[in-house]
């Protein structure tokens, strides 16, 4: 009988399991679904409560506003002064905000919707009212009895108000308390669901008890499985130290690094093979030893800098270290390498590992490559000096020749002697572009070239550059055409830049034709591109040509095209240069053709151009009138005999009364007897420059009106600033054109 009931029992109690996991779960279930009601219920009327409070704060911040706009409404109608206005206007820019904060706030409630406009109208009255005495007053319109009924009037209609906003605050202070208290009788309900479903749960509590001990078993079986399981890890676990030593061989046994412990002392705390390799040291030598003493120069120790790297790697976790350091016995290298800090898992700093590589010879290549840049970059310097001083050098004697051939041109000589003039002069000429072509150069290998753009009429650009080569071709026997197959077309350039392009290219056609051939500039317009219209100026001859292996060589800096060369013909190289690069820099593009040596060539620039009717300019009508130069005491200095013996003569043909001084203190010594009116002065010269003399004239009172202009070899834009600021009134560079002088003197004459 007793055996037969113990199955039985079994069976049942087994029965019992799922039984009371299924009403666990129900009872679980419930209680969640409760919970959760009641949460979303408590957290409705929060958002109700939370919503009403945000109602009373708006229509008290509209209260407070119309107050504001009241009170310094009545302050200024009783005083006058402007400064009550400012509450007034910024009461009156809040009220509008926070009524329509009130109105969205209440749309679902029908008693505010039914009080607000209320609200509304008597607000508006009363701001009205406000508004026109407050213009009144402003206009003074008003009387002081007109003020104080105003200010009576503005009281009562501010009274109605505040009952309104009363009467509306109470209403919304009811709901709230309305809100408030069925919150808290739902928190109550909450509470007390919660606190059933607590002791529902303990209540299970035993058959869940019941239910591990039954499962005991399971529970002896799932440690032994864990006992397999940390078997395992044990295993791992030691796999893992004989990866971490097999590392560990592999990090002692790298030569070209130095990889090593350091102990938070400082102290060195392991080895590898490259720690003798790149610091010097044994294993024996290595471990124990003070690292700040080890590795690091003792300048980096005296000022901190071999400490900041730990206290910086500490911080940061990493401090990188390329910098000069020592080898065993002092010798220095330029180390490349990482330290980083180690520490547990509860942050206690356990050390660092340095990283270290010897890059002595990278670091050696690079000073060199240093050096190297910096003496091309002195080289270039150098270069720019030496033009500069080479472009004053050569303008010194071309002044003087330039001057006499002049002189000579204003007397009446025979045709033999006039056609020796104008080939003198032209030389000098083409002497002078190429001094100026050397400087632009100079200036554009330095990126110092600065385009004055304008809107400027192609038309006058191209008739300046013809007349600068129309002598040029002339006396080569050549004969000019030029085919203008455009309108009247502007162009935003630097006009003495464009300029100095065409006069070039038609200098380089009459320097490469033989004499009596035709050179050619034909001017057209190209339509139908994405970026407007291009003017496109093609310079033709039947020269020497190009052959067409060095067509793509000729805009290349000092290029010398072989048949030039040995036809004796071949320039300095420059002006195709120059040619490109002024070009590009106005956003055009320019182009070679030749058929071939002894084919002539053709030279193709495009530039952008708009319509004269697109560009705004001013026309004014100038009358000219010519100013008769009158007679000067001038006072010409300057070290070289031959330009002031030259200038004197040029001077005194245009009626001025001349003297001359070869330095600037002979100048000062001429100046107290001499008394000059205008002074034109070098700037180089010993005993007292140029510079020097300007100062010296603009410090004396007696020469303050006195008209000083500097007359030198030097004449990039940096050294006119100079002459300026020493107190020159105007700068010319040498060789001076006979016309400048003149020039210069109806200035002064007028």
């Amino acid at each position: 009988m007793n055996e037969m009931s113990e199955p039985i029992r079994n069976d049942s109690q087994r029965g019992l399991e799922p039984l009371a996991i299924s009403v666990v779960i129900i009872v679980l279930i419930a209680n969640g679904w409760i919970s959760y009601a009641n949460s979303q219920r408590l957290r409705k009327y929060d958002r109700w409560v939370s919503h009403t409070h945000q109602v009373l704060f708006h229509v008290e911040s509209y209260q407070a506003s119309l107050i504001d706009a009241e009170t310094g409404g009545r302050g200024f109608l009783l005083t006058g002064d402007e400064s009550f206005l400012e509450p007034y206007e910024s009461g009156i820019a809040a009220v509008a905000v926070e009524l329509e904060a009130v109105d969205r706030l209440t749309e679902d409630g029908s008693s505010q919707q039914m009080l607000l406009p209320k609200l509304k109208a008597a607000g508006e009255a009363a701001l009205a009212q406000l508004a026109m005495m407050v213009a009144d007053r402003r206009d003074g319109e008003l009387t002081q009895q007109e003020v104080m009924v105003a200010v009576a009037e503005g009281k009562r209609l501010m009274d109605q108000l505040r009952e309104l906003v009363s009467q509306f605050g109470s209403e919304e202070r009811e709901l709230l308390r309305s809100r408030e208290s069925e919150a808290a009788e739902l928190n109550q309900n909450f509470v007390t669901t919660t606190m059933l479903s607590t002791l529902v749960g303990l209540a299970l509590v035993g058959g869940i008890i019941a239910i591990i001990q039954r499962n005991r078993r399971r529970t002896e079986q799932a440690a032994a499985e864990i006992s397999d399981q940390r078997k395992r890890a044990d295993e791992a676990r030691a796999n893992k130290l004989v990866s971490d030593r097999q590392l560990a061989d592999f990090v002692e046994q790298v030569s070209d690094y130095a990889i090593f412990l350091i102990g938070p002392d400082l102290k060195a705390a392991s080895w590898n093979r490259g720690v003798e390799q790149v610091l010097g040291y044994t294993e024996e030598e290595f471990l124990g030893r003070d690292i700040l003493e080890a590795i690091f120069l003792p300048e980096s120790v005296a000022d901190g800098t071999a400490q900041g790297e730990f206290v910086i790697a500490k911080k940061e976790g990493e401090a990188n270290d390329d910098r000069w350091m020592k080898r065993k016995g002092g010798q220095a290298f330029w180390a490349s390498g990482i330290t980083t800090a180690v520490f547990d898992d509860a942050g206690k700093l356990l050390g660092f590992n340095k990283v270290l590589r010897n890059l002595t010879d990278r670091k050696l290549a690079e000073e060199e490559l240093k050096a190297l840049a910096a003496e091309l970059s002195e080289a270039d310097r150098n270069k720019t000096m030496f033009l500069a001083t080479l472009a004053h050098e050569l303008r010194n004697p071309l002044s003087p020749i330039k001057n006499t051939v002049q002189l000579l041109s204003r007397s009446k000589l025979n045709q033999d002697v006039q056609e020796l003039l104008d080939v003198m002069e032209r030389q000098v000429e083409q002497m002078a572009r190429l001094i100026d072509d050397l400087m632009d150069v100079s200036r554009i290998s330095r990126g110092k070239v600065e385009l004055r753009r304008e809107w400027v009429p192609l038309r006058g650009i191209v008739d300046s550059a013809v007349e600068a080569s129309a002598g040029l071709m002339a006396g080569n026997g050549q004969r000019f055409s030029l085919q203008w197959n455009v309108g009247d077309l502007y162009m935003l350039a630097d006009p003495a830049r464009i300029s100095q392009v065409i006069s070039n290219l038609l200098n380089n056609a009459s320097k490469y034709s033989p004499e009596n051939t035709p050179i050619t500039l034909q001017v057209n317009r190209v339509d139908g591109l994405e970026d407007g219209s291009l003017a496109e100026m093609i310079v033709s001859d039947e020269g020497i040509g190009i052959a067409e292996a060095e067509q793509d060589e000729v805009f290349k800096m000092f290029s010398q095209l072989a048949e030039s060369v040995e036809r004796g013909s071949s320039g300095l190289g420059i002006g195709l240069t120059l040619v490109k690069n002024f070009i590009e820099m106005h956003g055009g593009s320019v182009a070679v053709f030749s058929e071939g040596v002894g084919r002539g060539s053709q030279f193709t620039v495009r530039l952008p151009v708009v319509d004269a009717a697109e560009v705004q300019t001013t026309t004014e009508v100038f009358v000219d009138t010519v100013t008769v130069i009158k007679s000067f005491r001038v006072l010409v200095v300057d070290d070289s005999r031959s330009i002031t013996f030259v200038m004197e003569r040029l001077l005194k043909s245009l009626g001025q009364t001349v003297q001359t001084a070869v330095n600037g203190l002979l100048a000062v010594d001429a100046m107290k007897t001499f008394d000059p009116q205008i002074v034109f002065s070098d700037i180089s010269m010993p005993g007292m420059n140029g510079y020097e003399l300007a100062k010296y004239i603009r410090a004396t009172p007696a020469f303050s009106d006195l008209y000083l202009v500097a007359m030198t070899g030097f004449g990039q834009p940096t050294d006119r600033e100079k002459a300026i600021q020493a107190g020159f009134d105007d700068h010319v560079v040498k060789p001076v054109d006979f016309s400048v002088i003149e020039r210069l003197l109806r200035q002064r004459s007028q």
